[in-house]
């Protein structure tokens, strides 16, 4: 969804908008989410797994979102 060359017409800016998001969850350290979820939901082993989550989440999204956009050469072998 955040790809550029897939999203097109209206609905372009929710590829901008997810843009974002992966640009903020990818943006925040993990030690930060870390201790958000800390307050969130406790201290133990689930907030450190929502962190890696959440981060992992931001880089994936942008690196799907990356190759994506890339243009596709087709090679014709004869």
């Amino acid at each position: 969804m955040a790809a550029r060359n897939v999203m097109n017409g209206p609905f372009r800016i929710i590829a901008t908008l997810m843009r974002r998001v992966f640009d903020v969850l990818r943006g925040i350290d993990m030690a930060i989410w870390g201790m958000i979820f800390v307050r969130a939901v406790g201290l133990g082993p689930l907030a450190g797994v929502m962190a890696v989550f959440v981060q992992d989440l931001g880089l994936f999204g942008k690196l799907y979102a990356e190759s994506t956009n890339q243009p596709t050469t087709n090679h014709h072998v004869a």
